[in-house]
């Protein structure tokens, strides 16, 4: 056997090891050395303007003398963390680290789930470059505000697939941790696109609820789905009173509803 063979062979026994042991830590050199290389050679900007105009609105340019915390479509917590960041500091890309951070934990935690089966290493480490190189890479450079609350709770809930299934105790303290921020995370930026992958994924919760019947309704595992319900709930309802608490936003919100009609050109003959 040649030298680079008994090289490549003791590299991927460590790595696999390494792998096996710390799959939070392996998946997350991975996915930084991932998000180092796209922005090295791609220079990230937004899709929508949707985007832009939440920028303006929390940053207080344009629309506003100061920074606002009422963003829209995202919850009002969103609203007020950005407000407070950019009236400290109007220099730093707020917004951009906003969507970034979720983007980023949801691909992690998808790593780790993968990275926490047991099969082969070069098997998992292809369908991970495949997914980040197939889906990633494109919106990690056209940031979204719907697209990044789908990918976080994705990951969130194929890692909580995981650590209930294969985790072990610290393990599965870790992904509860990660993936609650992560479904936070998307509560926070968009209710609609964790709802929207809630339901996509009805037909594999119901598949993952039958298969693991038994493990499904412990009490610490309804009490987390619980909690995390509760999470959701009491953010949103929040985010209602607080918009709805302010006659501007009322007032914009009866304009809006007025030019819908004519943004939307397939409602309109022309």
């Amino acid at each position: 056997m040649s030298v680079w063979k008994i090289a490549k062979n003791k590299m991927m026994t460590a790595f696999d090891a390494w792998a096996a042991s710390s799959p939070f830590g392996f998946s997350f050199v991975l996915v930084a050395i991932f998000f180092t290389v796209v922005y090295c050679f791609f220079t990230a900007y937004y899709q929508e303007n949707d985007d832009v105009f939440k920028i303006l609105f929390a940053k207080g340019v344009g629309a506003s003398l100061s920074p606002s915390e009422y963003l829209g479509d995202s919850n009002i917590l969103a609203g007020l963390l950005l407000r407070r960041l950019y009236t400290w500091n109007t220099r730093i890309p707020w917004y951009g680290l906003y969507l970034s951070v979720p983007l980023f934990g949801g691909v992690w935690a998808m790593g780790a789930a993968l990275f926490l089966a047991k099969r082969s290493l070069w098997l998992r480490s292809f369908f991970f470059a495949l997914l980040c190189g197939g889906l990633f890479t494109y919106y990690l450079y056209q940031y979204e505000f719907t697209v990044t609350p789908q990918i976080a709770a994705q990951g969130a809930l194929l890692l909580l697939a995981a650590s209930f299934e294969n985790g072990n105790s610290v393990f599965r303290f870790k992904a509860y941790l990660l993936a609650s921020v992560l479904i936070a995370a998307a509560c926070i930026i968009r209710l609609d696109s964790l709802l929207l992958t809630l339901v996509i994924a009805i037909p594999w919760l119901f598949y993952f609820t039958w298969r693991n019947r038994e493990k499904c309704f412990r009490w610490k595992w309804m009490g987390y789905v619980t909690l995390m319900s509760l999470f959701v709930a009491g953010a949103t309802f929040f985010s209602w009173a607080y918009y709805n608490h302010s006659p501007d936003w009322k007032q914009f919100q009866e304009f809006n509803n007025l030019i819908k009609s004519l943004l939307d050109y397939r409602n309109v003959v022309y």
